[in-house]
């Protein structure tokens, strides 16, 4: 209910229906140089700037029959598919080892707080580089939870259980925050 609150009046009042030039702004940050204010002449300005860096549009239907957008669902779901099974496992799994469950489940919390900061500086990266370089974000992204994984199933000692967590959460949140803009792009 809180979530419904806050998230669609933001969404009704930030996400517009339009183009961006329809708003007085271009894409990609480019700026207008305050030429003109007439809304046609700058939708022409913002097409005119997409061909400049040749940037494609396509319909919903076109991209769903595109290879690349299905090997992007594909390997999000797989990559998506461990936190699930950790959420269900790996809090039985640390009391196992004699770990209570309230410090089990503050454990597997690094997880997620070790995401939240980096999903922020990723974000801001995000914006800063070029499409084509998204991918190796991602990539890195996925490395770092594959590494934490492999630490732990190597030495499988309480010091990378911590490590595990932290790596798999930074990794997450690195992938996570880098697919979203990937997809749009």
């Amino acid at each position: 209910l809180f979530i419904a609150l806050v998230s669609i009046p933001l969404t009704w009042f930030f996400v517009k229906p339009h183009r961006p030039e329809y708003y007085g702004s271009l894409p990609d940050g480019e700026t207008r140089n305050g030429e003109t204010t007439e809304v046609n002449r700058i939708i022409d300005t913002g097409t005119g700037h997409a061909d400049k860096v040749d940037e494609v549009e396509f319909t919903l239907g076109q991209t769903m029959r595109t290879p690349t957008y299905w090997l992007m669902i594909v390997v999000a779901y797989i990559s998506g598919l461990g936190m699930p099974i950790m959420s269900v496992h790996v809090i039985p799994f640390l009391t196992d080892m004699e770990i209570t469950p309230v410090k089990a489940a503050s454990m597997m919390a690094l997880i997620l707080t070790s995401s939240i900061p980096v999903r922020i500086v990723t974000g801001l990266i995000v914006d800063r580089v070029k499409t084509g370089h998204l991918r190796f974000i991602i990539a890195a992204g996925y490395f770092l939870q594959a590494v934490g994984v492999i630490t732990f199933l190597i030495t499988k000692s309480m010091a990378m259980i911590y490590l595990w967590f932290l790596l798999y959460g930074i990794g997450s949140g690195a992938a996570f925050s880098a697919q979203l803009p990937m997809w749009a792009r």
